[in-house]
């Protein structure tokens, strides 16, 4: 015989809201200023800069090609 399992979601969100008291937002200051971990931000900066590299790398869809190239036979004929 299997089981059949119900979900209790809203009933546990409707009981979460009610129970729980939301916290305060922290108010920001425009002078804070968050550091991250220099080898974290080290990390980050590599794989964003292999992202762009890529994209960079890559090569221009055969779209885009043929409309260059009707760009390029309107400026010719204009």
């Amino acid at each position: 015989m299997g089981a059949t399992m119900v979900s209790d979601f809203g009933k546990r969100a409707e009981r979460d809201e009610a129970s729980s008291s939301r916290p305060e937002p922290v108010e920001s200051s425009e002078d804070a200023e968050v550091s991250l971990d220099p080898r974290l931000d080290r990390l980050i900066g590599t794989s964003l800069q292999a992202h762009y590299d890529d994209i960079v790398a890559a090569p221009l869809p055969d779209t885009i090609l043929v409309l260059l190239a009707q760009l390029d036979a309107k400026e010719k004929n204009a």
